[in-house]
């Protein structure tokens, strides 16, 4: 009875707890539904607008069609939205959150399927899911609507994740078919999905049960259709990428950033203190260093344990060090939206930790209660802390879109009343494709766009609408 009684408060003190979290989540990001669009946002959208079905899924799937990445699923997500939404931005940021609300709860359950500690735990899911909902470091992937190519990706690797967990009686046909088509669907949403065969291989080897070891043969038949999948998802990508302007352009390259990006990354993930949002900081590099040393240190230790799931937390580090590999080869540092899939695997690999210490607090306290009270008040005061750091970190993109956001209500403005001929852009603090995309989806494609500087604006000739960024909005200077 008093079992029956415990595992009742414990589930009601779990549900509270996450919503509590659900809470601070939206509490952070109190702001986003009143944003505007942002940068490539306009490019997607013009892109989409106006195609029928058969149009769109031709020009998505089109790999000759692509300049730089082979994304089919981010233009059908698009479409989708603009169907349902218009070009009211609120629907795609709260689709943003759902999203991200949705990877959340799936990365707590698979940890709660793996047995952390050694057993089933709620408190194991609910760190885990808390950690992806409320880490600052990724903040970009759910505040930028582009970026849900991100938070699709994760959701499709998550899927197949789950789907791949062998049950009981093993791993069956069914979930193999029904991992190696979501894995699918996520490269055709992002192309460092890639990445999601090793995954499965982890996830696949840590959780063998040590009677299905029997052979090199049986051991990797399930691998055939995933591997089979990458490799021609490897060779369509090769023919895009030789039309990648980015490449072109020196975005990706080979040197000490190979080294340098994923010690910045491991750091913002262990310390995203305030002022490094865009991964530039001299200390990052040293610091990601450190914590590459404690996760060496950390897995020579855990490959000499013999914990139930003794190759559990290894495979999560090995993870985690994978998850960073997409942005190494990039030239400047990485993006915060880069992050958010090796936020998902450090939340896990803490979730583990955590279950680990728990078990030993435990064991060593003379009350079993003083460890989890004293883990949940950290938990709590690091949530609060984390959610102020994402509504800040929130309010900055907005501030450093805004200019982009002034010219969108400007041009929607004054194309209601009658697109102009010609309108001319004076030296936008937004880049050039964007300000001609905003005009264009605005005003249609009648209305021709010119990008200039200040010495060509008197040039602009008659029939011209002049828009220029006195205090970095949008102002008519004047019609022509």
């Amino acid at each position: 009875m008093r079992a029956v009684t415990r595992a009742r408060v414990g589930g009601a003190l779990a549900a509270a707890l996450a919503l509590a979290v659900a809470a601070l989540l939206l509490y952070a990001y109190r702001d986003l539904l009143a944003r505007s669009f942002a940068a490539d946002d306009f490019q997607w959208l013009l892109n989409v607008r106006g195609l029928g079905v058969r149009a769109v899924v031709r020009t998505a799937f089109d790999a000759g069609a692509q300049t730089h990445f082979y994304r089919p699923l981010v233009w059908l997500l698009f479409w989708l939205q603009v169907r349902a939404f218009g070009l009211d931005p609120r629907g795609f940021h709260a689709l943003s959150l759902g999203l991200h609300l949705l990877n959340a709860g799936l990365l707590g359950w698979l940890a709660y399927r793996l047995r952390l500690g050694g057993r089933r735990s709620a408190a194991a899911g609910l760190a885990a899911a808390a950690i992806v909902l409320l880490h600052p470091a990724p903040f970009e992937a759910v505040s930028w609507i582009s970026a849900q190519s991100e938070l699709l990706a994760a959701l499709l690797l998550l899927l197949a994740l789950h789907c791949w967990l062998p049950g009981a009686g093993g791993r069956t046909l069914a979930q193999v078919l029904l991992a190696t088509l979501a894995l699918g669907l996520a490269l055709l949403a992002k192309e460092s999905a890639v990445i999601g065969l090793v995954l499965l291989a982890l996830l696949g080897e840590a959780t063998a049960a040590p009677r299905a070891r029997v052979g090199w043969l049986g051991r990797l038949a399930p691998y055939l259709l995933p591997t089979l999948l990458t490799l021609a998802y490897l060779a369509l990508q090769l023919v895009v990428e030789r039309r990648n302007y980015l490449l072109a352009q020196g975005g990706y390259g080979l040197g000490t950033q190979l080294l340098l990006n994923p010690l910045r990354s491991l750091a913002l993930i262990v310390a995203p203190l305030p002022g490094t949002e865009h991964a530039d900081n001299a200390w990052l590099v040293p610091v990601g260093a450190l914590v590459l040393l404690v996760l060496l240190g950390l897995l020579a230790w855990q490959r000499r344990a013999a914990p139930p799931r003794v190759y559990l937390v290894p495979a999560i580090i090995a993870a985690l060090g994978l998850t960073l590999l997409p942005t190494a080869p990039f030239s400047s540092p990485p993006d915060s939206r880069y992050l958010y899939l090796p936020v998902l695997i450090a939340a896990l690999l803490v979730a583990a930790l955590g279950a680990q210490l728990m078990r030993l607090g435990a064991r060593l306290s003379r009350s079993p209660a003083l460890p989890a009270g004293a883990a949940l008040l950290l938990m709590l005061a690091l949530a609060w802390w984390a959610a102020g750091q994402l509504h800040a970190r929130e309010g900055q993109f907005a501030a450093g879109a805004g200019p982009g956001g002034s010219l969108w209500r400007l041009a929607g403005e004054v194309c209601a009343q009658g697109a102009p001929e010609r309108m001319v852009i004076v030296e936008p603090p937004l880049a050039a494709p964007h300000a001609v995309a905003i005009i264009e989806l605005a005003c249609g494609r009648s209305t021709q766009v010119l990008v200039v500087g200040r010495d060509q604006a008197a040039a602009a000739g008659v029939h011209a609408l002049v828009i220029g960024f006195p205090n970095g909005s949008a102002t008519v200077e004047r019609t022509t």
